[in-house]
């Protein structure tokens, strides 16, 4: 794992790049701590920060073809480059190193753009040919690992991390009012978009193509590419390639050994490592069963990770304990402390470089920097919940769905009756779930009537007009063949995985220069799951029905069965103890965002403290925002 960074100039004037690139890769040291190196040739420069994590003596980046026409840096992991590297061999390529990065530059020489398709790991790739005075910007299929790209005056800018673009002089800080907008209702910021106006995200499965005339970019993998055009309902649901289990006429258990043997290699794939690993282990069906695959593999016992709480209620670590005595891991665990939580959050923000107000950031920005003390790379369950409907929203799905066939004019009297009936806040949420336009995830933060309380007039009026000018657009495929909950999943996958967990696992995990890698978020996994019908993954609202059946023989019933807990902070209790006066005097002192009206946030505080309403996802939204505005200068 590393950080890359660089630019491209669009004019044929040479710039030295030199001071630029020793700022930038200074700011993601802590992707890359062991050592770093750099690339001038003409119009691009390149540098690279390096987690050496395979071919600890060889694989220094960038890396280059044999006559230096062709350079490579890499941030991520190609874990079938063992494979790919033999057969290149055969064709007669040469290899210096040992490493997965290498394998990319011949396999560029050999395919051509058509290289991304072969490769099976996570990456941000920058490739630059000389030859072809074309620089190459790819990011892999499920968005695992992050890159940014600026257009700043002559040059385009591109770099791991957003703080690492913004030490380039002539990339503004301007915030993107759309941005804000989408930030307030969702905790997070969809790409393509960021929150600065002129810093964007590579999208995931996407390649970008830069040359004299601009960047260029165009979609390699969707995980909406197979989805057939037809008749897509519960029974049939080939939403992508792989074996397409929807096609019915797989049973059950071809599709449960399937799956298991398509989750062992994944794992097996994520083993390669010539540094020490680990896993993280929550006690949940994801990770354990992930653990449990790495126990079948390895001679050695495991080492597993947990975090937990004070509070009980927010504590997982028993269950992490009986399936690590279970599994006989070599187990640690680690208390969140109740004190300075101000200054933990402060540097989970810092590093997010955007505002992110998943609440879970902490405990694994500090279960990351613990693990690291014992090893330099874990696994992780992240994904299963999305694949396999694990989430307690994806069972209204379908109830939503189909009370959306009563007449909106009916739905609106019903939720306006609503309001004069006591204790039926979970109905009223229902209905007011089937009066959005199609499925959102979560409900948001802030609703628009909300936004219009919070924000200044003026600022409300802009983001409205911008919304206008600029609609939000759906993806190009068509999901209306797919059933509801096929649909919910596709979305997810498209939205709040990459954007907002992705994201918060690599930028925290990073923070400590430790890497993570996500057996479920093999693509060959994730295509394979998604061609999975729906009564598979949810059935009679148990959730996880099939992963369940591939758990069976990994894991003791105790395990399988438990609820769901979930990975929470006690964000509510912490909104009205520990953090109580850094929350207000960052949102109600003098140096507030001035944006925000003082007196409805003043009220949203004054419920949550006296306990008349749980404000707390509103609050830490806002928290997490005026931490971010200080470091970042807005």
């Amino acid at each position: 794992m590393c950080g890359i960074v660089g630019t491209f100039n669009y004019s044929d004037r040479p710039v030295d790049e030199t001071e630029f690139l020793a700022s930038a890769m200074h700011a993601l040291r802590h992707r890359g701590p062991d050592e770093s190196g750099t690339f001038l040739d003409g119009r691009v420069a390149l540098g690279h920060t390096r987690l050496s994590i395979i071919d600890l003596e060889t694989g220094t980046q960038p890396i280059r073809n044999e006559d230096g026409t062709i350079a490579v840096a890499l941030n991520g992991e190609i874990y079938n480059f063992r494979e790919l590297k033999d057969s290149l061999e055969k064709k007669g390529h040469t290899f210096k190193t040992h490493s997965d990065t290498e394998t990319i530059v011949h396999l560029y020489e050999e395919k051509g753009k058509r290289f991304v398709h072969d490769l099976r790991g996570m990456f941000a790739i920058a490739l630059w040919d000389a030859k072809k005075q074309e620089l190459l910007l790819v990011r892999d299929r499920i968005g695992k690992k992050p890159l940014y790209y600026s257009n700043a005056g002559n040059e385009l800018v591109f770099a791991s991390e957003i703080k690492a673009i913004l030490r380039h002089g002539r990339v503004e800080k301007e915030m993107d009012l759309t941005a804000l907008d989408n930030y307030l209702s969702w905790g997070y910021v969809p790409g393509p978009s960021t929150i600065f106006l002129h810093v964007k995200k590579m999208m995931p499965g996407t390649m970008g193509t830069v040359s004299r005339n601009g960047i260029a970019i165009e979609k390699y993998w969707s995980p909406a590419a197979g989805c057939c055009s037809a008749g897509c309902g519960d029974d049939v649901q080939a939403i992508s390639g792989g074996s397409h289990a929807g096609s019915g006429a797989a049973s059950e258990g071809s599709m449960v050994d399937e799956l298991g043997g398509l989750l062992s290699e994944s794992v097996r794939l994520r083993l390669v490592s010539d540094v020490p690993l680990g896993a993280f282990l929550s006690g949940g069906l994801d990770s354990s069963m992930v653990v449990s695959l790495m126990c079948r593999e390895s001679t050695d016992p495991v080492v597993t990770f947990s975090v937990g709480f004070e509070d009980p209620q927010y504590n997982e670590l028993s269950f992490a304990r009986k399936v690590s005595s279970f599994l006989r891991t070599e187990h640690h665990e680690l208390i969140v402390p109740s004190k300075n939580f101000d200054e933990l959050l402060s540097k989970a923000v810092w590093h997010f470089d955007e505002p992110n107000s998943d609440g879970a950031a902490v405990p694994t920005f500090l279960v990351s920097e613990f693990a690291r003390k014992h090893v330099k790379v874990v696994l992780t369950g992240e994904g299963a919940d999305e694949l396999f409907a694990g989430y307690g929203r994806y069972r209204k799905v379908k109830s939503v769905h189909n009370f959306r066939k009563i007449p909106l004019s009916v739905r609106k009297a019903l939720l306006k009756a609503s309001y004069r009936v006591p204790d039926v806040r979970g109905l009223r949420a229902f209905i007011e779930g089937s009066l959005r336009d199609g499925y959102n995830g979560e409900k948001p933060v802030f609703s628009g009537e909300d936004k219009c309380k919070l924000l200044e007039p003026d600022l409300a009026a802009e983001i409205v007009l911008r919304n206008r000018e600029s609609p939000g657009k759906r993806d190009e495929v068509s999901y209306d063949s797919l059933d509801p909950l096929a649909q919910a999943i596709l979305l997810d996958i498209e939205n709040e995985l990459p954007f907002r967990l992705l994201m918060k696992v690599d930028k925290m995990t990073m923070a400590s220069s430790l890497e993570a890698r996500a057996p479920f978020l093999d693509h060959k996994v994730v295509e394979y799951a998604l061609s999975i019908p729906s009564r598979f993954k949810l059935r009679h609202g148990q959730p996880k029905v099939i992963l369940k059946k591939v758990a069976k023989s990994l894991l003791p019933d105790e395990i399988l069965q438990r609820p769901k807990h979930g990975f929470f902070l006690p964000e509510p209790h912490l909104l009205r103890t520990t953090l109580k006066s850094f929350l207000e005097e960052l949102t109600l002192g003098n140096g507030r965002f001035e944006s925000f009206r003082k007196e409805y946030v003043d009220r949203l505080l004054r419920e949550h403290i006296s306990g008349e309403k749980n404000n707390h996802k509103k609050l830490w939204s806002l928290l997490t925002f005026e931490i971010w505005r200080r470091h970042f200068g807005n």
